[in-house]
């Protein structure tokens, strides 16, 4: 481990919760950066593949790109990381990343695939929880076992890109292929982090963090950003995991009330998914997502939480 990591900082504490963000594309759209309409556009252009919106709009989303590069996911990701690193961060983006990392998150987790997050701050260094197999071989992990760490002000933040990133075309989980790849691995780590977690409870022993999942099941997270579509089965899995595992846990789910559409709703009630009251007003979402990040630090500070639904 680097020295500048600090262990306390990878320990789930004996009877506590930690607060984690979960973000998503959302705020990099508000600050005009590729859709995922574009990015299937840009695919089925690189591959020569036809596009037209309305029959793509009618697959889900996880199938839309396994169309768009005719079933050559995996060969098109260079390409596609290749142009993604490209997006530059303009200093307003900057500066609301930098509210996010005001908030007091030592992991911040987030579906992007880009380093809009790390490229606000100037020092970053990767760390690998390194898995291996019984030969003592490293695993592809797909990203379970590896975060970013930066140093952040006198402390740092771990971000966990948790459907890969564009420094590893191979880390990426873009087509429905991936997404049950990834599912499969976190289903096949789940029981032994249960069987680990418990041990540790019955010691009162302090829990040491391996995954990202880790911090997902046992915290306190706040998703924003993330529209929580049904093609995300491996977050829709993992809710319904910590719902039965770890009842006390919750998840805030920060999203314009008028964008959640009622079957999603239900789906989020069953979970005790929380839900704030807010809306967007004349299509600002940079207004709604400094709206947010207020109402957000009301919840860690203990507010008033009476607007949940």
């Amino acid at each position: 481990m680097d020295k500048a990591v600090s262990d306390n900082s990878l320990i789930i504490r004996n009877g506590t919760k930690a607060e984690i963000l979960l973000v998503g594309n959302g705020i990099n759209r508000a600050f005009s950066e590729k859709s995922w309409e574009e990015i299937i556009q840009e695919c089925a252009k690189n591959n020569n593949v036809s596009y037209d919106k309305d029959i793509y709009n009618k697959m889900p989303y996880n199938m839309q790109i396994v169309v768009a590069t005719g079933d050559n996911v995996d060969k098109s990701m260079k390409k596609l990381c290749d142009s993604m690193r490209q997006i530059p961060v303009i200093d307003e983006q900057k500066a609301f990343i930098g509210k996010l990392l005001d908030l007091p998150f030592t992991h911040i987790l987030t579906s992007n695939y880009t380093y809009e997050i790390e490229k606000t701050v100037k020092e970053c260094k990767r760390y690998n929880i390194v898995k291996t197999d019984k030969n003592g071989r490293a695993v592809n992990d797909m990203m379970l076992h590896r975060p970013i760490v930066m140093k952040y002000g006198n402390s740092e933040r771990y971000i966990w890109h948790i459907h890969g990133h564009v420094g590893a075309a191979n880390s990426i989980v873009m087509g429905h292929y991936y997404y049950g790849k990834l599912l499969g691995r976190i289903q096949k780590y789940v029981p032994s982090f249960l069987k680990r977690y418990n041990g540790c409870c019955k010691y009162e022993k302090n829990c040491s963090v391996q995954s990202w999942v880790d911090l997902f099941m046992t915290g306190n997270v706040h998703i924003l950003g993330l529209g929580m579509d049904f093609t995300e089965n491996d977050l829709w899995w993992l809710v319904c995991c910590k719902k039965r595992h770890f009842p006390e846990s919750r998840i805030y789910f920060y999203e314009p009330a008028e964008n959640i559409d009622l079957d999603k709703r239900r789906m989020m009630e069953c979970y005790n998914i929380y839900i704030p009251e807010l809306h967007v007003y004349n299509n600002n979402y940079i207004d709604f997502y400094h709206s947010a990040i207020e109402l957000i630090q009301k919840n860690l500070t203990g507010g008033d939480t009476n607007n949940i639904r």
